[in-house]
């Protein structure tokens, strides 16, 4: 799947999780659990996995660094 239809699929996932509103008191009385999600695809010229991880997981970095609860894409 390309990185967008990826980055829809993790907002689905992401909005889900905080919609079933799992209790989080370590944030405070009202907060719930939510998910930072980083999206990568494999580009031509990749030759080895460890590329799409660490495109992956820059991205989670991305996604937190940016206010969490978000998907962000590499």
């Amino acid at each position: 799947m390309d990185a967008a239809r990826a980055a829809a699929l993790g907002e689905a996932i992401r909005r889900r999780v905080e919609g079933v509103g799992i209790p989080h008191p370590g944030l405070g009385p009202n907060a719930v659990v939510t998910l930072s999600i980083g999206v990568a695809d494999w580009k031509k010229g990749h030759t080895e996995l460890d590329t799409l991880v660490n495109a992956a997981d820059a991205a989670l970095y991305q996604a937190k660094n940016l206010g969490r609860n978000r998907v962000a894409v590499a």
